[in-house]
């Protein structure tokens, strides 16, 4: 379902492809040039991060004709920290939303780029590649209002499971250049929020699964393991067929004008309220959603009883719960959160 919640697991151990030795054959076209980067500095928490920056990196040998190559390429941070370490872990952020089509995040960007900078202070390579999605197109569609169809729907690059797909291959680009980097290509760390944690999920459920090879092999991705060690999934949209009624069942009644604070770099805003007609569709997608729900005969983990619309918000609560309690008592709290 549908949820406002942050999901971490770890998928270390996957069976598959075994790991290869690094490529130090110089005639390899996914090979990564360690001496092409620029120098920078960021001040996280007051303090500065000094850090190699390799961007616009194209993750495999054969790009889709396209008008933005950025689709399919990445942007690498290293810190200098990871120099001394050689054996970096890698967080690896999607910058996915709406399974739209998105660029490599800049470490300096005000949007998105929050967690590759606290990453980098903790002794992480950042990284975050770009990807198709579902309005990508082989040509710049001209002459046509923003965001509108091309005239041939076979001109759409970005069907399904090219997103999904690009992501692996900047996996297996990341593994197979991981000493030249000087990262941990065993310990790559995947997030992404929204559509992006639904891949971010699908990238840990999914490693080394011989149904993409075909799409990987298509658009040159290197021969390379793309299962990961853990993924940051924060409120994955993956259950597209009732989102509609898991959202109205969490949000209906929220219907009038309402300001929205500034944060994250977006400015202030105000909502409008829905007419009539939307409260009354917003109200019979509520009522639909519970009967699906319970009929998924989920079973709470904690006391193996049933788990349904009724419990699953308590159930839910304890996590979090639980999690802030860990946080707090790790900064030195005391007593209950």
């Amino acid at each position: 379902m549908s949820g406002i919640m942050a999901v971490v697991f770890t998928v270390a151990g996957c069976t598959g492809v075994p790991g290869k030795a690094e490529n130090e054959t110089v005639n390899d076209p996914l090979r990564f040039d360690p001496a092409a980067y620029t120098e920078g500095v960021i001040n996280v928490n007051g303090k500065d991060i000094r850090y190699r920056a390799y961007e616009g990196i194209t993750f495999v040998a054969n790009p889709v004709e396209s008008y933005h190559p950025q689709w399919q390429q990445m942007n690498i941070y290293v810190p200098e920290s990871a120099y001394s370490l050689s054996n970096a872990p890698i967080l690896f952020k999607t910058n996915i939303g709406g399974y739209m089509p998105s660029d490599p995040v800049e470490i300096n960007a005000e949007w998105g780029a929050e967690i590759m900078r606290r990453a980098l202070a903790e002794g992480y390579v950042a990284v975050s590649p770009g990807s198709r999605g579902w309005s990508s197109t082989a040509a710049e569609p001209a002459a046509v209002p923003r965001g509108a169809p091309p005239a041939d729907a076979s001109d759409y690059t970005g069907k399904a499971p090219a997103a999904i797909v690009d992501l692996k291959a900047a996996v297996r680009y990341l593994r197979h250049n991981a000493a030249l980097i000087h990262g941990n290509g065993d310990k790559i760390i995947t997030d992404g929020i929204s559509a992006g944690g639904a891949l971010s999920a699908l990238l840990g459920a999914s490693g080394n699964n011989p149904l993409y090879a075909p799409y990987l092999k298509e658009i040159g991705a290197v021969d390379e393991r793309d299962d990961i060690f853990a993924a940051i999934c924060f409120c994955p949209i993956t259950d597209l067929e009732h989102a509609d009624m898991s959202y109205e069942w969490l949000y209906s009644g929220f219907n009038d004008t309402r300001k929205i604070p500034a944060g994250w770099g977006v400015p202030p805003a105000t909502m409008p309220g829905i007419s009539d007609e939307q409260k009354a569709v917003s109200t019979a997608l509520q009522a639909l959603y519970p009967a699906y729900l319970n009929g998924l005969a989920l079973t709470n983990t904690v006391n193996g009883t049933a788990l349904t619309a009724d419990t699953m918000g308590a159930y839910m609560e304890e996590f979090l719960k639980a999690s802030a309690q860990k946080a707090y008592n790790a900064a030195g709290g005391q007593g209950g959160v």
